[in-house]
């Protein structure tokens, strides 16, 4: 089979050691889905203080809504949240963070202005909108 530009198609074997849950036993979310890349970035946010207000998921991609109204998106391996900031040309500027490192991503969610305002807020009693 020859694809449009002439040149033969190839399927690439993936490396075990980089596919998402390789090693791990049954019940281990897997990276690769929304629904376990989104699950593990709540526990992980949850084990610093920030708790989340809602999730939706679909087969492909999802979104974890964190108090204060920040949204933690999920595709094709990817975390995006926006960071606060606007670009020289008007637009929102968002952070990219690898699905598969829940606990980085939850770092730095957690030092984001608008989450520390927020668990500041929380841990004050402070009314927190969802």
């Amino acid at each position: 089979m020859r694809s449009q530009a002439g040149y033969p198609h190839r399927r690439t074997q993936a490396r075990p050691d980089l596919v998402p849950g390789a090693g791990r036993g049954p019940g281990w979310p897997v990276a690769g889905t929304p629904g376990g890349a989104l699950t593990g970035l709540m526990r992980e946010l949850t084990a610093r203080g920030v708790s989340p207000s809602g999730m939706n998921l679909t087969r492909l991609q999802g979104t974890l809504t964190l108090r204060g109204g920040v949204a933690v998106r999920y595709s094709c391996g990817w975390l995006a949240w926006p960071t606060g900031r606007i670009s020289q040309r008007g637009r929102p500027l968002h952070t990219l963070h690898a699905a598969h490192d829940a606990a980085g991503a939850a770092r730095r969610l957690a030092s984001t202005p608008a989450l520390q305002s927020t668990a500041h807020r929380q841990a004050t009693g402070e009314d927190v909108e969802a």
